[in-house]
């Protein structure tokens, strides 16, 4: 088993498939709390029953909430980015006709889309 040395603390990096579908649904889980509730009003606790794992197996996965936040927004980012590039490499490639002020648009609706539906979408998973 691998793990990440945050300060003294062991942070587990899953290798195994069932690992890694654990923190996979503490993310969604979070995803799906922080979407309905907030950030601040979504706690660590929530977050493990919800997930379906003891508090204990969260922090085995993340130093605490603030480390998962800002693993969930990397991924979100990760997405939004690979879209973008997408969406720009067909621009630049196979134009169809499209002025850079319809793509702008396209990239804005995706990126919107994206940020307001994926709570849901992720929570579902």
């Amino acid at each position: 088993m691998l793990y990440s040395v945050h300060g003294r603390e062991r942070i587990r990096i899953p290798k195994q498939k069932r690992s890694i579908e654990k923190k996979q649904r503490i993310k969604d889980a979070a995803m799906k709390l922080m979407s309905e509730k907030g950030y601040h009003q979504t706690s660590s606790n929530e977050i493990a029953k919800e997930a379906g794992v003891s508090i204990g197996t969260f922090y085995s996965y993340f130093k605490d909430k603030k480390e998962l936040y800002a693993e969930l927004v990397a991924d979100i980012y990760a997405v939004v980015l690979t879209t973008v590039e997408a969406v720009i490499h067909d621009t630049m490639f196979h134009n169809n006709g499209r002025n850079k002020k319809a793509v702008m648009e396209e990239l804005t609706d995706m990126i919107v889309n994206y940020l307001f539906v994926s709570g849901d979408q992720m929570g579902d998973g």
